[in-house]
């Protein structure tokens, strides 16, 4: 249902996307709230097990997912139900790398940005047998996006 492509969208959620145009697309709901984000973007959220679609000037730019979104797969596999080393591992080998900072993984050249899968602090990967501290979530944005906060992040390698 929620297909993962990088650098394009996430199924029907395409970025270049118009918020109007979003809001025909019959899979998502109706909107429950809005909050705007200090760089001058806007989230809009609909129910916790739909993706959380964030616009730029009314463009759609970034899409938030969390272990609630149903379906969430990247090249078949369900992100969420999967072991989080191996989506870690399978998301290095595609990108050729991955970058930590930030509370979160980033995977630039996939336009994917994954957190709670690993904790920098202690060094491990998240254990799916505790649902109660799942706080996993992947995000997709667009080519540039992250390019103002790379300082932060640096090399790490799940393989």
């Amino acid at each position: 249902m929620w297909n993962i492509q990088p650098l394009v969208g996430l199924g029907r959620l395409k970025f270049g996307l118009k918020q109007s145009d979003v809001a025909q697309l019959d899979n998502l709901g109706p909107v429950t709230a809005t909050h705007p984000v200090i760089d001058g973007s806007v989230n809009e959220f609909r129910t916790i097990d739909v993706p959380v679609c964030n616009y730029t000037d009314g463009i759609l730019t970034a899409i938030d997912t969390n272990w609630r979104v149903p379906e969430v797969t990247f090249e078949g596999i369900d992100v969420y139900k999967t072991e989080p080393l191996v989506i870690l591992q399978l998301l290095e080998k595609k990108n050729g790398g991955a970058l930590a900072g930030l509370g979160s993984i980033l995977f630039l050249n996939l336009g994917i940005n994954v957190g709670g899968f690993y904790d920098e602090e202690t060094g491990k990967v998240a254990d799916l047998n505790i649902e109660a501290s799942d706080n996993r979530g992947v995000g997709l944005f667009t080519k540039s996006a992250f390019d103002k906060f790379l300082n932060a992040y640096q090399e790490i390698s799940f393989l």
